[in-house]
């Protein structure tokens, strides 16, 4: 499932990121890498979607988000 269909309260592991290597080593600076967990705080069809991973906040635009994949 895409980050962008879950929903607010959920808590989800990353299973994949399928970006280039820039943005993926981007995000895995901050932490969202392939088995972390997220939180999702926020997360509407028009907006950005707002996740907690590691006890931090991170604000995803949605084309980001379209990129991260959880497991079910």
């Amino acid at each position: 499932m895409v980050l962008t269909k879950a929903q607010r309260g959920d808590r989800h592991k990353i299973a994949s990121i399928q970006a280039n290597a820039s943005v993926s080593g981007k995000l895995a600076a901050l932490g969202l890498i392939p088995g972390s967990e997220i939180d999702i705080l926020q997360c509407s069809l028009h907006g950005a979607a707002i996740v907690s991973c590691k006890g931090a906040q991170f604000a995803l635009g949605r084309g980001l988000a379209d990129l991260i994949y959880l497991e079910n």
